[in-house]
Order: C-alpha cells, then sequence, then structure tokens
C-alpha cells in the first residue's frame, strides 16, 4: 500500500504499511521495510541546505530535543551520521556565564558506560580551546599508551597517584669518568680508553648517578684484555657510614698481546644477576670499582666504557 500526502507543497512523505498524522508527536511513520522510515533530501548544491531539520520552540523546557533518536538493537546507534568531513555536529549556542554542550554524552546505567567514545588514525576525540581547556576530566583520567606534553604541567601532581609504565634506560660511564684508587699511579687517560702503565697500583674508581628509585637490570663492562691476567669491574652500593655491598661483578679475558706472542681482545662482559637493585640516594652511594691488571710482559688491560641498564616506573 502507497499513500503520498503532500502539505502546502512543502511536506511530500512516501509511506510503506501504514501512514498516520498524529497529534502527539505531529507526523509519526511506522514501517517494517529496509531503508528508512523518514528520510528528507535537499538537493541545493550551494549554501547551508538541511536534510532533515527539527525545532522545539518551547524556550522554557530544559528537556526539549530538536532531534531524538533512539535504537532498541543491543549494539544500535541512537543518532548516527556521516559525511566526508563532519558526521555529526553539535553546537551549544547559550552565551555569557551559562554553561552549554556541543555534544553531550551519557553511558550511566552500564558498569562499562562510556560518556563518549571517539576512535581515529589521528586523533579519537580532539578538543580545543580559546580561553578555557581543551579537554577537562572531572575524576581520574587514564591513560593507555604514551602521554606527550608538548606545553608544561602546572599544579601539584603527587607521583604516588599515578601509574607510570616502566621504561628501560641507561646509564653510561666512559673511560673518562674513572681515576686511580691511589696516588702515583701510572697511567693513560685519553677520555676514549683508560690504560695502565709499569708501576704499583691497578684500581681505578668512578662515581655512578642512578635516578632515586630505579632498579638496575644489568651492567656491562667494555674492555680490551692485553694481559695475561683477567681485569674486574664491580658496580658497588656504599653506606654512609663507610660500609659496601657488591651489587654487580664481571671480568675480562684474552691475553698477551706483544711480549707474550698472544693476540689481545677487545669484547664486553655483562652481569643481570643484580644485587640490591633498587636505587635509593637517600640512604646510599653508588661507584666503580675497576681492577685493571699489567702482567709481567708489560700488557694491560685497558678499559673504555661502562653502560647501566636500569628501569624506572616514575618520572625522574
Amino acid at each position: 500500500m502507497k499513500n503520498k500526502i503532500t502539505i502546502a507543497g512543502l511536506i511530500s512523505l512516501s509511506l510503506f504499511s501504514v501512514g498516520m498524522l498524529n497529534a502527539a508527536n505531529g507526523i509519526a511513520v511506522n514501517t517494517s521495510q529496509y531503508g528508512a522510515a523518514v528520510r528528507g533530501e535537499n538537493t541545493k548544491d550551494n549554501g547551508s541546505p538541511v536534510g532533515v531539520y527539527g525545532l522545539a520552540s518551547d524556550t522554557g523546557s530544559i528537556t526539549s530535543a530538536g532531534v531524538e533518536g533512539r535504537s532498541m538493537s543491543p549494539f544500535g546507534v541512537g543518532v548516527r551520521g556521516s559525511s566526508p568531513a563532519v558526521g555529526v555536529y553539535g553546537e551549544g549556542q547559550a552565551s555569557g556565564s551559562a554553561e552549554s554542550w556541543g555534544v553531550f554524552g551519557r553511558g550511566i546505567n552500564s558498569d562499562k558506560g562510556i560518556g563518549v567514545q571517539g576512535e581515529g588514525k589521528l586523533f579519537g576525540v580532539k578538543g580545543e580551546s580559546t580561553n578555557g581547556w581543551g579537554v577537562y576530566s572531572k575524576g581520574n583520567a587514564l591513560v593507555d599508551g604514551n602521554l606527550s606534553v608538548l606545553g608544561t604541567i602546572d599544579g601539584n601532581l603527587d607521583v604516588g597517584t599515578v601509574q607510570w609504565r616502566a621504561v628501560t634506560s641507561f646509564v653510561t660511564v666512559p673511560a673518562a669518568a674513572f681515576q686511580p684508587a691511589a696516588d702515583g699511579v701510572l697511567f693513560q687517560n685519553d677520555g676514549v680508553t683508560l690504560t695502565p702503565k709499569a708501576g704499583a697500583g691497578n684500581n681505578y674508581v668512578a662515581g655512578v648517578h642512578l635516578p632515586h628509585g630505579a632498579t638496575v637490570r644489568k651492567m656491562t663492562f667494555y674492555w680490551t684484555d692485553k694481559s695475561n691476567l683477567d681485569g674486574a669491574l664491580s658496580l658497588f652500593r656504599i653506606d654512609f657510614d663507610g660500609t659496601e655491598s657488591n651489587m654487580a661483578y664481571v671480568q675480562t679475558s684474552g691475553g698477551g698481546a706483544s711480549g707474550g706472542g698472544g693476540s689481545f681482545v677487545t669484547a664486553s662482559s655483562f652481569d643481570d644477576s643484580i644485587n640490591l637493585p633498587v636505587v635509593d640516594n637517600s640512604q646510599f652511594g653508588y661507584y666503580l670499582w675497576a681492577y685493571l691488571p699489567i702482567d709481567s710482559n708489560g700488557d694491560p688491560v685497558e678499559l673504555h666504557a661502562v653502560v647501566i641498564e636500569y628501569t624506572i616506573d616514575k618520572p625522574y
């Protein structure tokens, strides 16, 4: 059954199945066919044509709606819009100090309700404000991913209330940072390589500056071994009363490049079984101790650098 009703030449409705004029709803259209129960089309190709326009003219009502859409499907959409540019556009036109919303969403009945959800290849949700907040969260804010801040962070930020995802970072201690542990030691340090010279003293030390609260995961020693003897490197934690604890230890291997006739080795050694790994700069200090021997042929163990890998789950 097909009925067509024309009102003052302005409204043209094709009603399939059942069509009626209803005093409460103005015009009610019911259909069991595929497609749209009501469709509005404006073919004007310039200006700002409107396909469907809804107006609730009672200015005294705070709950009136120009257009309302509902879907009874468990995964349905109440109002859906599509466009090459803006799918759904909302504008709050209140002036002065009155609050207004361009788009307002509520998801309050479900324990997993979402007020507004956005997805996009560039931005899921983008907010801009000329004199206020681009995005405002009244309550906790969750960032599942990386947080990039192009400006500054103002206010009081309690680290204990923020869950930071642990990240891996590194501290490098180059040869230039090491000094002999005793006076009168002969050595050469060009910043790239620390080479002990003949004479007494084979021990060298360097301070380590690790972030407070970090967890040390690995220590790697980069060296060249020309000696028949093995060099060694330790990472120490020291109490302020002078008591020290060994956190990591590695050795070199190789030997006898010149006097012994062997070939020297340039390599690295690491220790990832760290003792007392959590850094506490309020109670302890940290330093490296290097043993760089010279064998009877005058061939040394040389130090290039030490890299300490750590993780941290808070800003530093």
